[in-house]
Order: C-alpha cells, then structure tokens, then sequence
C-alpha cells in the first residue's frame, strides 16, 4: 500500500524532470502504480500536493532550533536567519519546487488558493525568529509587509542559482531594511502603539 510521502516524493521526482504545468493527476497515479482513485484518496488535486510539500517545508522549519543571541541580534537579523534557512530548505528540491510554483506566478487565482498556507509560513517565520506583535493590527500589518518582503526575495532567489545565494541575501537585506523603516513610522501611529512586545 502506497503512502502519502511516497506520493509526495515522487511529485518532486516527476516535477524536476517535466513542467508541473504539464502533468496530470493520472501520470503521477501512473509513475506512483496506483490507481487514480487512490490517488484521489490522497490528495484531490496537484495544488494538494504542492500544498504539502510546502507544509513539509514549514514542518522542518518548525523544528529547527535557531541558537540568537538576543544580545546582538536584531530583529531583522533573526527574520534574515529564518528566511533564509526556509530557502536552503527550498533549494534542496529547487528545480521541482519552481516547476510547482510557476504557476501560481502567473494565476492569481492559484495564487489565492495558496494564500492560508502562505500566510501560515510568514506567521511560522515570525514565530521562529521569536518576535511577537504587540496587537493583532501590527501582526496583520507585518504578515502582509513580510509576505511582500519575501515574494520580492524569491523573485531573486528564482534566478540564483549560486550556491551561497549571494543574490538572494543581498535582496532580503535590502527589503528586509525597507520593511523596518517601514514599521518605525508604522509605530508612531495611535492604532499601533509598540511594535514589539
């Protein structure tokens, strides 16, 4: 019997080697020599199963102990550190992770339909880098900067394929630092209060 991260390896098998665009359910049912309705049994549709890889991603990210130094770490240092290990995660099936992605680049639609799991992983980021919003205003108002910080980071990182991702830093660097000067006037406002509690 056929498991579920059996499925999902070989989606990232099929995904480095062809579109994920161009793949249908019934060719991963093939490759995986089930039937599709076992498949089905699994996951409804391909969006399914990048949904989960991605919530894998996330999975690990959660486990990993990030040892800061609260003395010398900024805030925007530890979002960096998290980020960026979120992306050597990434990079470890990097041609099938883009070949999934791809599409929701191109459909807002999909890309609505990733946006609860999005959402989680830029909460998840927050969390791991042991920041916490003082009220709910300023943590919705850093989940949208961050998803925007890091959408604009992985359009970089789509075309980095060095492997110290010197781009990519440099690029989360730089939006990261906008996204703070941001949130020192975000700050100020009655509504906000303080940033950090």
């Amino acid at each position: 019997m056929i498991e579920k991260q059996q499925i999902l390896e070989t989606a990232i098998k099929i995904a480095k080697k062809r579109d994920w665009q161009a793949v249908s359910m019934h060719e991963i049912a093939e490759v995986c020599d089930i039937k599709l309705s076992d498949l089905e049994k699994f996951f409804s549709n391909k969006n399914d199963i990048v949904k989960a890889i991605l919530n894998q991603i996330d999975y690990r990210l959660d486990l990993e102990q990030f040892d800061f130094n609260h003395e010398f770490d900024t805030n925007k240092d530890r979002i960096f550190g998290v980020i960026m290990h979120r992306f050597d995660l990434l990079n470890e099936n990097r041609e099938a992770i883009i070949s999934m992605l791809r599409p929701a680049m191109s459909s807002p639609e999909l890309a609505l339909e990733y946006k609860g799991n999005f959402c989680h992983s830029m909460r998840l980021v927050l969390e791991k880098a042991e920041i916490t919003p003082s009220t709910a205003v300023v943590e919705d108002a850093m989940i949208a900067s961050l998803s925007i910080t890091y959408m604009l980071t992985a359009k970089i990182w789509l075309k980095d394929d060095s492997e110290d991702m010197n781009r990519t830093m440099a690029a989360l660097d730089n939006h990261l630092t906008k996204m703070f000067k941001f949130f020192t006037i975000f700050d100020k406002l009655p509504l906000a209060k303080t940033l950090w509690s």
